[in-house]
């Protein structure tokens, strides 16, 4: 099994780490669409310390972008994710043009890193998983259930607004080569013209992918609260079902010690 794919298994804390490793300086979604092409790459013959290996190092930064041009175009008919890799394709270019060094450096970590994710994870299944214990039934079962789920919705907001983020750095920097480019144009110049319009393009579409995952994370978060807030009432119906059996338990036994010691005092 490819490591990118035993990535995608990884759950609660090994996740939040594995998110923590990309951002805007580079887009968890790149880690996705090039999985293969990055794994097959020897990031290790290049030292990112040494600037004497710029050139090495540029050609994997040109071996990426070609990588993300080869998949848009198996992509042609779905235009969502080929105006996606597009946005990808702009952001990596402009990001790294001048530092890919830097680029290689963190690929490298990247892997070293969901390499010993993967690991941690194996290790702890064959430790093997803890089950609940004879006296965890019925509500204790269903209370773990409601904070489990919990707990991924969480997860899902905090990728959602990591692809926020990400997706802002990319809106911005569409901005500045628009501005950049409408500076610089040459009325006479019907090239520069459709690559200026292209861009228009794929800046308000990023735009209204922007609003929709700003709508899916508000979603998201009142439905986390509406979790919140049954659970919370779960925990506090069972809190009190246990005091009052508690209370019925304590008046009975109570009763039972009364009647007795009537018994002897006669």
């Amino acid at each position: 099994m490819a490591l990118w794919e035993k990535c995608q298994q990884l759950t609660g804390p090994h996740l939040e780490e594995l998110m923590k490793l990309y951002g805007a300086h580079f887009p968890i979604e790149v880690r996705h669409y090039l999985a293969q092409w990055i794994e097959n790459q020897p990031w290790n013959s290049v030292n990112p310390e040494d600037a004497g290996q710029y050139p090495q190092a540029f050609q994997f930064y040109e071996g990426l972008l070609q990588a993300l041009r080869d998949i848009q175009m198996r992509k042609s008919d779905d235009f969502i994710t080929r105006t996606q890799l597009e946005g990808l394709y702009i952001h990596m270019k402009l990001f790294y043009a001048s530092k890919p060094l830097e680029l290689v450096k963190f690929v490298q970590n990247c892997l070293y890193k969901e390499n010993e994710l993967v690991e941690k994870m194996f290790r702890m299944s064959n430790g093997g998983e803890k089950v609940a214990g004879p006296g965890q039934q019925g509500p204790e079962k269903e209370i773990q259930r409601k904070l489990d789920n919990l707990k991924q919705l969480s997860d899902n907001i905090r990728i959602s607004l990591n692809q926020l983020l990400q997706q802002n750095e990319t809106l911005n920097l569409l901005y500045n080569e628009l501005a950049k480019q409408r500076n610089s144009q040459n009325p006479q110049s019907a090239e520069e013209g459709a690559r200026i319009r292209k861009l228009e393009t794929h800046w308000s579409v990023e735009q209204d992918t922007m609003k929709k995952k700003l709508e899916e994370v508000s979603t998201k978060c009142r439905t986390i609260l509406d979790e919140i807030g049954q659970a919370q009432q779960k925990v506090l119906d069972d809190v009190l079902e246990d005091l009052k059996t508690k209370q019925k338990h304590y008046k009975n036994e109570e009763g039972f010690q009364t009647k007795k010691l009537n018994q002897i005092q006669q």
